[in-house]
C-alpha cells in the first residue's frame, strides 16, 4: 500500500483521478474498521467512487502439504482474482497483468467476495466497481505466517502489476468502468448485508 501510494505521488502525471489510501484492521477478530468507514462514509463513497481496490496478502511462496511435509512448490502460492459483477474491463485488465508480472498460478473465483471486498459490497449494495488479487496460504493467520514466507521480487511483481493496473483505470473513463459490469447480485447482497450487520452494528441505534 506504502508503495504504491508513494509511486502516486511521485508521478501526477499518471493520475486522471484522485486516490485515498486507507489501512484497516480487525478485520477478522474484532469489529472491522473497513465496515464502519464504509457505513459512516456512504454517501460521499457513492458519489465520487469510481472503483474500490482491495490489498491483502498480496506476494508469498508456494507451498504444498505432502505426507503430513510441507514442500516448496517453485512458484507463487496461488492467488485468487475476485472481481465485483463480472466486470469484463476488470478482467481484461487484471489478465494482462497477472500474465504479464507472472502473478501465477491465479484462478477467477466469481461471485465471491473475500475480506474487507465483502464489507464494501454489501453497504455500497454492489453499485460501485471493485477487484482484489489475494492468496491465503497454508501458514494463513499461524505463527508460521512470517515474512520469510515471500520474497522482495514476489512482492515486487505484485506491486507492480497493480501499479499497472491503476495507470490503466486512471486513464479509462468511469462510465466505461462502471457500464463492464453486470447487475449486482441481489441475493449475495442480502446475505452478506444480513451478516454484518447481525455481527457489527446491532448495538447501534
Amino acid at each position: 500500500l506504502l508503495s504504491i501510494a508513494k509511486y502516486s505521488a511521485e508521478n501526477p502525471e499518471m493520475r486522471n483521478k484522485g486516490m485515498l489510501f486507507v489501512a484497516f484492521a480487525g478485520h477478522e477478530i474484532t469489529k472491522p474498521g473497513s465496515a464502519v468507514f464504509f457505513r459512516r462514509k456512504i454517501e460521499e463513497i457513492l458519489s465520487k467512487t469510481v472503483i474500490f481496490v482491495n490489498l491483502d496478502h498480496l506476494a508469498a511462496t508456494g507451498y504444498e502439504c505432502i505426507n503430513g511435509c510441507f514442500v516448496k512448490t517453485g512458484m507463487d502460492e496461488r492467488r485468487g482474482v475476485f472481481v465485483s459483477n463480472e466486470n469484463k474491463l476488470l478482467l481484461r485488465l487484471i489478465r494482462q497483468n497477472v500474465v504479464k508480472y507472472g502473478l501465477l498460478p491465479a484462478i477467477y473465483h466469481s461471485r465471491m467476495y473475500p475480506g474487507d471486498t465483502a464489507a464494501f459490497y454489501a453497504i455500497t449494495e454492489g453499485r460501485i466497481p471493485l477487484f482484489t488479487i489475494m492468496m491465503a496460504p497454508l501458514w494463513y493467520h499461524t505463527m508460521y505466517d512470517t515474512p520469510n514466507k515471500l520474497t522482495p521480487d514476489q512482492l515486487e511483481r505484485a506491486v507492480k502489476a497493480h501499479v499497472s493496473i491503476l495507470n490503466e483505470i486512471h486513464h479509462t473513463s468511469s462510465e466505461s468502468i462502471k457500464s463492464a459490469e453486470m447487475p449486482p447480485n441481489v441475493n449475495i447482497i442480502r446475505e452478506l448485508r444480513t451478516n454484518l450487520f447481525k455481527q457489527y452494528f446491532a448495538e447501534e441505534h
